[in-house]
């Protein structure tokens, strides 16, 4: 039987008794090569947008099996009564299974890509104090198609760890079918579960940004995002870090409404075959 989001809210409450150290660990393991990564770029080649977009594209790819898959089975499988453990995220890294990971994972990142073009063109007139107003509200006219998109791409990691795969490109196809009427209650779900942490997150930045804002007005100097500084990029990563230790509860609402849709979709396909017999 589906849960309904506040059911869903509530099961994910008792479901990770016991485990939110684990989930912590293994949410905070799958996002540090993204956040390594941000961190280099910014402050060691902060201005090189369309490296950036290429070096990006490629880290996604070749993380997507821990990062994305194994991160996604980790929560399945929690949902599902499963103790986690932290060699759970590698579920995907063996020698049969990597490469179809990593063929999913580029057509997963080629379409998210695709979504972003705007988004950095955007930023490469405003880098070069071009008059980008039109794009800009080009790009903001591509948010929300992203944020669709997304949403109706959110089972694959799921799919992929509760049922045995017939086709790497219909795993796209089942995804997009299955979430078609879902997307707004799987939006609603995430707002949910998520403002409050990224409140929290938000205000711990506020709280260790002001000390430095005094010590830049004494000193006249650019101590949050000058040339070569880290002071900035390591306050948002403190942020970001906090919002991942206290959000795994968060995570695994949000495979308990995936596995909602995967287990009645077992459910139908189980009714239509006796159905299909009792008519024999």
């Amino acid at each position: 039987m589906a849960l309904n989001n506040k059911a869903l809210r509530e099961q994910a409450r008792l479901r990770i008794k016991g485990h939110w150290g684990i989930l912590a660990l293994i949410l905070l393991a799958s996002i540090l090569p993204t956040l390594v990564f941000v961190f280099i770029s910014e402050v060691f080649f902060p201005e090189m947008i369309i490296l950036y977009a290429i070096l990006s594209f490629m880290l996604s790819v070749i993380t997507f099996p821990v990062v994305t898959l194994g991160f996604g089975h980790a929560m399945l499988r929690t949902w599902r009564g499963e103790k986690p453990t932290f060699y759970m995220l590698f579920r995907y890294c063996n020698q049969r299974d990597f490469p179809n990971a990593i063929l999913v994972g580029t057509i997963y990142h080629s379409i998210l890509s695709l979504l972003s073009i705007p988004q950095y063109i955007n930023q490469i007139f405003t880098r070069d104090s071009v008059d980008s107003a039109i794009l800009f509200w080009f790009s903001l006219v591509f948010l929300p198609i992203s944020i669709w998109v997304t949403a109706r791409l959110m089972l694959i990691p799921y799919m992929i760890s509760a049922e045995p795969v017939d086709s790497l490109f219909s795993l796209f196809a089942e995804s997009f079918r299955r979430m078609k009427g879902n997307v707004g209650s799987y939006i609603r779900l995430t707002i949910a579960v998520m403002w409050w942490r990224v409140l929290v997150a938000f205000l711990i930045c506020i709280v260790l940004l002001i000390p430095v804002f005094i010590i830049e007005v004494a000193l006249d100097a650019d101590l949050l995002f000058g040339d070569g500084s880290i002071v900035g990029v390591s306050i948002v990563a403190i942020g970001i870090l906090t919002f991942l230790i206290i959000s795994p509860r968060a995570f695994l609402t949000l495979a308990g409404f995936a596995n909602n849709h995967i287990a009645s979709e077992k459910e139908l396909r189980k009714a239509e075959s006796k159905k299909a017999v009792s008519k024999q």
